[in-house]
């Protein structure tokens, strides 16, 4: 799994990292509407990166996939039974508003006013705490328009997400303060796109999504997993490739420190920061992930200086090494198993 900083700004309720809530073995079901089943289906959808994401912290749950394009909260409650808690889940994803209030458009009764909201999704809330199933909440994402704030759509939704924020501080739930985080996008660069269509979620808003759920189950800033950062460099060898045609191409400077947070900034070798030997590895893992299925890739020359005497973060015991080195390193585990060396 890569490990990267996610870009996306986040404005999220306060969490103390430390522990993850979700465990390893927990069953973990996504409830929503067309955005989360595209989260489910597209390989790099919300709902696939947040799962992903808690493997590579060694969390591997068993998902239960139950988004439904159209779905508002009457239906989420109707099918509850059915399509999640008869799966036994220990969590549960709750991402639902946007349809209540934007299928008001098309007539009375088509939507789901204010109150009718509130009433269902207390019963989803009740029942799944009845079946110890812990909801993690999100706020319903914004509807991406020209004048945002003007929306009428924005408007209406805003008193749902107020009315989430207040009943999950109620209940002491998790919550997944998506709407402010793409307001905060938005906020931080005007030019932002985190939507293809106004409602439905491009990669940007996937991983703003993914984040946010990961930020609510305690899972620290600086270890966000996502396979985006590699992306660009894919599409540029890509791109190589189509112009030089199929030859050779060898990676003569790439690598990383075991050391925390150089994974932003991998040519860093002067910051002082605590050691990450697994930062490193995955950092490796991604690049052989990356590129290991490309034909015309013949490898990587992997940074080795010469610390000894010029930084401070070296250490000959490999279990103290802040270096570039990998020996002695789960790096070095995980060049072994893509090199088929023992």
């Amino acid at each position: 799994m890569k490990k990267t900083i996610f870009a996306a700004a986040c404005a999220m309720a306060a969490c103390s990292f430390g522990e993850i809530l979700v465990k390893d073995g927990d069953t973990l079901a996504f409830l929503g509407d067309s955005i989360t089943q595209q989260g489910q289906q597209n390989p790099d959808g919300y709902v696939n990166l947040t799962i992903r994401a808690l493997a590579s912290e060694g969390v591997n749950v068993k998902p239960v996939k139950a988004g439904i394009s159209g779905h508002k909260s009457d239906n989420m409650l109707a099918r509850l039974n059915r399509d999640v808690l008869s799966k036994k889940p220990r969590w549960m994803t709750l991402s639902c508003g946007v349809n209540d209030v934007w299928h008001q458009d098309f007539g009375e009764g088509k939507g789901v006013k204010l109150e009718a909201y509130k009433e269902n999704i207390t019963k989803i809330l009740d029942t799944c705490a009845a079946s110890n199933c812990t909801v993690i909440v999100l706020t319903a994402t914004m509807f991406e328009k020209p004048k945002m704030a003007e929306d009428p759509h924005n408007v209406k939704l805003a008193p749902y997400n107020e009315w989430l924020r207040a009943e999950a501080k109620k209940r002491g739930l998790p919550l997944a303060d998506l709407n402010a985080a793409m307001w905060a996008a938005h906020e931080k660069d005007s030019k932002v796109k985190l939507t293809r269509d106004g409602v439905h979620m491009l990669p940007s808003g996937d991983r703003l999504m993914a984040h946010g759920i990961l930020t609510a189950m305690g899972v620290a800033e600086d270890r966000f997993p996502t396979i985006e950062k590699e992306r660009p460099a894919r599409a540029k060898f890509d791109k190589t490739i189509a112009e030089y045609g199929p030859k050779p191409v060898l990676f003569t400077e790439i690598g990383q420190r075991s050391a925390r947070g150089c994974v932003s900034s991998p040519w860093d070798a002067w910051t002082e920061t605590a050691r990450d030997e697994r930062e490193q590895a995955d950092y490796m893992e991604a690049v052989f992930e990356t590129f290991a299925d490309k034909p015309q890739w013949a490898g990587m020359f992997w940074w080795k200086w010469d610390e000894t005497q010029t930084r401070d973060h070296f250490d000959p015991d490999p279990r103290k090494d802040r270096g570039f080195r990998i020996y002695g390193k789960s790096a070095c585990d995980v060049f072994r198993k893509w090199s088929g060396r023992s």
